[in-house]
């Protein structure tokens, strides 16, 4: 079924393989190139994106764009390839979303306690949380983790 899907889609001009012309000459698999079609539903869903994420936060969230293909050795300085994870909580008032182990590591710091949040897990953090009864510094709204999953179920 996929397959048919994507042949449509190649047909109809959304999108096709990078140097397709050069068949066997270039390796260069996962490039592709948007045709009229794509290029506007690309758009659609940045615009989109960025109305959801971007836009209402504002006065603490800039835009930036940054290569998106990185040599290797920035991914193992960064310890990206041996383990990566970014929990985050958001705020049931204001829905604010927030890098969970920054946020409390930086609230803890204004108490005067110095921890180090870095490489935490959910639970520990959590944990940290409820411990201290940290809140969001926007609103003073209650945190809880944010599940990734839900960010994707939402229609665009």
């Amino acid at each position: 079924m996929s397959d048919k899907f994507n042949d449509l889609l190649n047909r109809r001009g959304f999108f096709w393989q990078s140097f397709d012309a050069y068949k066997g000459m270039v390796e260069a698999g996962g490039f592709y190139d948007y045709g009229p079609l794509g290029v506007g539903l690309k758009r659609n869903i940045i615009n989109k994106w960025l109305r959801t994420f971007v836009v209402p936060y504002m006065d603490f969230t800039i835009e930036v764009e940054t290569p998106i293909i990185m040599p290797r050795i920035v991914f193992e300085a960064s310890g990206h390839l041996e383990n990566f994870t970014d929990f985050l909580v958001t705020c049931s008032k204001c829905g604010r979303k927030y890098r969970a182990d920054h946020l409390v590591e930086d609230e803890l710091r204004k108490r005067g306690v110095k921890i180090k949040t870095e490489g935490l897990d959910e639970r520990r953090l959590d944990e940290l949380i409820s411990q201290y009864g940290v809140k969001c510094p926007n609103c003073g709204g209650s945190l809880a983790m944010f599940n990734a999953s839900t960010c994707y179920s939402r229609p665009l």
